[in-house]
């Protein structure tokens, strides 16, 4: 990390992407912290200086020497303030460095955390690590937020999509994920599962792998716990939870770039394509939602599952593009 960017991080000049860098980069040895906080205290030293500096001195001299009836040459005169000023920023550094410290060691907020919001486009799988170890996949088109320091007390992320979860065990710091605007909490110690929450559908999917989950909804007193190979599904419309025993595999497909589809409602098929591709689909003949799918895809291009969706099924579809930039994804019309 140069320290350039280190400069313009701290006077918040730096990119999204520098900020999640730097921050990242803090995270991996107290060394690079303490290079971040020292590189703090010359730049409040040097803000401070700027101030003393931005004082009309020669004014402020001219006063005292009249009310203590100082007379001195010019050059003398100047060559005091000069090391008056020198002496102030000798004595100015330790008195912000021991001010910084004591706000680092004891303020209920931890220095430098900040929220991180990771955001994959279309067709993208990406796969990273958050601040204590876990792993995490998310899905195409999906968003995770999380502070770059989780708090000592719980490891709380916000998600906005489909992720897979492999939480690091820590019994005294419960991993919690929040979806729909807090409607809707998985808590976990340890373990590995999958959440799809999109806000736009209101609907939470909680698939888990290994361990155990709870889900804690708002409203209800009591919270819910599912077992290996359980999916819950909540709706925040009709504020129900089903709970059924699914394929684990074939819920994670999506993590290997794979669209997998049983006997799936065509409407659920149509939203998988849709997010995976960021395309819009325009249904002509309602018949068509009454339909089910079944089909597996690794790494297709879209035109090849809609022929195989035209051959299988006797759909027809036509692409229509965007016309103008106010357009940004491209329709397909689907019709018997």
């Amino acid at each position: 990390m140069t320290e350039d960017t280190i400069i313009r991080y701290l006077l918040n000049e730096t990119t999204n992407e520098e900020n999640i860098n730097t921050q990242h980069w803090m995270e991996e040895s107290d060394e690079n912290r303490k290079t971040v906080e020292q590189l703090y205290f010359v730049l409040e030293a040097n803000k401070r200086l700027r101030i003393m500096n931005s004082v009309d001195t020669d004014r402020a001299l001219d006063t005292f020497k009249k009310n203590r009836k100082i007379k001195e040459q010019k050059n003398k005169n100047q060559r005091i303030l000069q090391t008056f000023q020198r002496i102030a920023a000798v004595l100015l550094l330790p008195m912000i460095c021991l001010s910084s410290y004591l706000y680092f060691s004891h303020s209920k907020v931890a220095p430098y955390i900040e929220m991180v919001e990771m955001k994959t486009n279309a067709g993208m799988v990406s796969s990273f690590s958050l601040p204590d170890g876990s792993k995490v996949w998310l899905n195409s088109n999906s968003s995770l937020r999380y502070p770059s320091t989780f708090d000592a007390r719980s490891r709380e992320v916000e998600i906005d999509g489909q992720a897979y979860f492999e939480v690091v065990k820590n019994s005294k710091q419960p991993f919690i994920v929040k979806a729909l605007d807090n409607n809707l909490k998985v808590e976990v110690l340890g373990t590995t599962f999958d959440v799809q929450a999109y806000k736009k559908d209101g609907i939470v999917e909680t698939t888990l792998v290994t361990g155990s989950v709870q889900l804690d909804i708002a409203g209800r007193r009591t919270k819910t716990v599912i077992l290996p190979s359980e999916k819950a599904v909540y709706s925040l419309h009709t504020n129900q939870l089903h709970i059924t025993t699914v394929d684990t595999d074939r819920e994670i497909d999506w993590m290997y770039n794979r669209l997998v589809f049983k006997e799936t409602p065509m409407a659920e098929v149509l939203a998988h394509l849709a997010r995976f591709y960021n395309i819009e689909f325009e249904v002509k003949n309602r018949i068509i939602n009454t339909y089910t799918f079944t089909g597996t895809f690794e790494d297709k291009p879209l035109y090849q599952v809609l022929d195989y969706m035209k051959i299988s099924s006797n759909i027809n579809y036509k692409i229509t593009y965007p016309k103008d930039e106010k357009g940004t994804k491209s329709i397909i019309v689907l019709s018997k």
